[in-house]
């Protein structure tokens, strides 16, 4: 009895661990409370609908919500999407215009696009068995490209042994399996954005990606310290480092070595003569 008693205990006192671990959790405890207008979350979606595409929906919560959407924002973004709508059936003349036209611009980012688009082209004509055109596209367009992408120009040259077989029995496959086609539409309209000079990050996504993997962090955080120190959502600065990867890096950050303070507009970094930085004040 001594005994069943004892495990009988034993699995009480583990109970309410396991129910905290099946319940969710309080995030109340992890993030801070910041009054903001409802006009700042409608102004953020109507952004977040422009920035992906979805243009008509915008133009929809502008309307019924009496929000301002100004047109030469929106301008950019419609016709990157109807090129895009384009790459997705597999159609490149419109992509291929785009690069034509901002040929400077995509040349001084190092784009990739422009080769990607001929690459794309080139096995077009080579599917539909249009060997002749083929040819004469690989010579009009990839010498700009060979100094940089010598190996792949080799290997789409290699298809043409094997196009009696056919290209998706060849040891080339992989050049015109049809997962291609995504990534190309993806990276065009990063590249197309960037030579646009438009944001091509949308900032809603970005602030709910970078809460869903700071907030565990915030969570363990707040019951480990809550006793020690219950004001933290308070302070002025997040209380720990919190790693969001490369992909949030979006400024440099200086950090005093001497105070353990952040660098700001009034307090900016200095070099010294012996060439250490510190802050100014």
């Amino acid at each position: 009895a001594a005994k069943e008693d004892k495990e009988l205990t034993s699995m009480l006192s583990k109970l309410g661990k396991a129910v905290d671990k099946i319940m969710p959790p309080d995030l109340a405890k992890a993030v801070r409370y910041v009054p903001l207008p409802a006009s700042f979350f409608a102004n953020a979606v109507l952004e977040d609908f422009v920035r992906s595409g979805r243009i008509d929906l915008a133009r929809t919560l502008a309307r019924e919500a009496s929000l301002p959407l100004d047109e030469a924002l929106v301008a950019p973004y419609a016709a990157l999407v109807a090129i895009a709508k384009e790459l997705e059936c597999k159609h490149l003349d419109p992509a291929l215009e785009f690069v034509a036209a901002h040929r400077e611009a995509l040349e001084r980012q190092g784009a990739a696009l422009p080769f990607l688009l001929h690459q794309r082209r080139f096995l077009q004509l080579l599917q539909a068995q249009r060997v002749q055109d083929a040819i004469q596209h690989a010579r009009a367009h990839f010498p700009q490209f060979y100094a940089a992408r010598g190996a792949e120009v080799r290997s789409l040259m290699g298809c043409l042994a094997f196009l009696k077989r056919g290209l998706g029995a060849s040891p080339y496959r992989h050049l015109v399996a049809d997962s291609h086609w995504p990534a190309l539409a993806h990276c065009f309209w990063r590249e197309a954005c960037d030579a646009l000079g438009v944001p091509h990050d949308r900032p809603l996504a970005v602030a709910v990606d970078a809460g869903v993997q700071g907030l565990p962090t915030l969570h363990k955080f707040s019951n480990v310290m809550q006793a020690r120190l219950p004001d933290w959502a308070d302070a002025p600065a997040l209380p720990l480092e919190i790693d969001l990867g490369s992909g949030y890096h979006f400024h440099s950050v200086f950090m005093c070595p001497v105070s353990r303070e952040q660098s700001s507009r009034d307090n900016p970094p200095m070099r010294l003569q012996c060439g250490h930085v510190v802050c100014e004040q």
